[in-house]
């Protein structure tokens, strides 16, 4: 009885032990892209959100917010790095795609143009949105040179 104890106890500190090693140690990632947002709309934009596909299924996004919580105006632009966390070198690089959201100051939602095909290993990308909440909202993506990037 005494030893099944102990071999109890012995499992549950090498658990212990193995999680501790998971979880204390730091998580080093890379950027592999990052998505840079300009807005030119019409208007002032409360959030931007971002949703990305690999193969055509949903696997993740984020929404920016400005950090003094109030909008983002006519020519700010919010930057969103895409890491290798996110895409995993097994799957197809020509099989991903972002699809852009805003959410205005009244909290009106809209979906900025469509979902977009993207090459991550092609560089660091802008997407430039226009548009209003009445003619409805585009995007103009372009790769961002490397003397830009470095600004």
């Amino acid at each position: 009885m005494a030893d099944r104890f102990r071999l109890g106890l012995l499992v549950l500190l090498i658990l212990a032990l193995a999680g501790c090693a998971e979880t204390g140690g730091t998580v080093r990632t890379e950027t592999v892209f990052t998505l840079e947002v300009v807005n030119n709309t019409a208007g002032e934009l409360a959030r931007v959100g971002c949703t990305y596909y690999l193969d055509g299924t949903e696997r993740g996004g984020c929404e920016v917010i400005p950090a003094d919580e109030t909008t983002f105006g006519w020519g700010t632009s919010v930057e969103i790095p895409f890491d290798d966390r996110m895409l995993s070198p097994e799957e197809s690089e020509s099989a991903f795609a972002v699809a852009l959201s805003l959410q205005l100051p009244d909290g009106r939602r809209f979906v900025a143009g469509e979902r977009t095909p993207l090459i991550p290993g092609a560089g660091d990308i802008r997407c430039t949105l226009t548009g209003s909440a009445e003619t409805g909202f585009l995007t103009d993506w372009e790769p961002v040179s490397e003397g830009e990037a470095d600004e």
